[in-house]
């Protein structure tokens, strides 16, 4: 008996131990109104609205990739910013035209993409937040975003609220990211070949094939790895090594038509 109480009292104090390690909830969309009114009150006057993307990016990884990546940078962004939340993740956004044939990819126009935003700011705005901050993990996102948070941010002033964009979780990042593959090694000739497939006027129609496959395989391998041990039921497809492979035979055969034959 004294030994079965011995471990109630150890386990209890593992889960208050655990518990208080435990860092405070940001997502708006995982509170109660109550709850969100409640932590509002208590100091948190800034959101994140924070912008994904559903589109193909080769046999190696899910669509929702942006979505899944997004919902870890907005939590630890509140969380090291303090008084910060964030706004349900959108999952979706403008994408390359090149994208749109492939199952899968969901694409906005930048002016419905941008109306969107526009109106989950004014709820935000209406729910009592005087500090909103726009952010993308998608390229073809930034341009609209930065367009709209300088419009908002001159209408809304006077109400004492301030709307920022902020580039820097998807510039910075993937600057840093391509630095480290490019250490590798691995960049430098995926970014011949592009040179050479758009200076003979090729590259737009291999873009799939070459920048895709092989840029994206590389940069996406970098954050599954970095993400897996966070969201283990990402569902990562189990073939990455088989989409490298594939991904080296298709540049290896660019290379073979097109760069060895402008040399000829």
């Amino acid at each position: 008996m004294k030994k079965i109480a011995g471990i109630i009292c150890l386990f209890s104090f593992c889960c208050i131990h655990v518990w208080a390690q435990m860092p405070e909830q940001v997502l708006i969309e995982a509170m109660t109104s109550r709850e969100l009114a409640t932590r509002m009150s208590a100091g948190a006057n800034t959101v994140l609205i924070f912008s994904g993307g559903t589109e193909a990016s080769g046999p190696h990884l899910a669509l929702g990739k942006h979505n899944y990546r997004v919902y870890r940078y907005a939590a630890q962004i509140a969380d090291s910013l303090g008084n910060t939340l964030v706004a349900p993740v959108l999952p979706f956004a403008p994408n390359s035209p090149v994208l749109e044939r492939y199952p899968g990819t969901i694409s906005l126009t930048d002016e419905t993409f941008s109306d969107v935003n526009e109106q989950v700011v004014r709820s935000m705005v209406a729910s009592g937040f005087r500090y909103i901050i726009l952010m993308s993990d998608h390229f073809n996102s930034q341009r609209p975003l930065k367009k709209l948070a300088a419009r908002l941010d001159s209408t809304l002033r006077s109400k004492g609220v301030r709307v920022f964009f902020s580039s820097d979780g998807y510039a910075k990042a993937r600057a840093q990211i391509e630095a480290g593959i490019a250490r590798q090694g691995l960049v430098p000739v995926v970014t011949v070949v592009c040179g050479i497939l758009r200076k003979h006027g090729l590259y737009y129609q291999l873009q799939y094939a070459q920048d895709i496959w092989q840029r994206e395989i590389q940069h996406s391998w970098a954050m599954v790895r970095w993400m897996l041990p966070v969201y283990p039921e990402i569902p990562v497809r189990r073939h990455l090594n088989k989409a490298n492979a594939l991904a080296s035979c298709v540049c290896n055969w660019l290379y073979r038509k097109y760069v060895n034959g402008c040399h000829r």
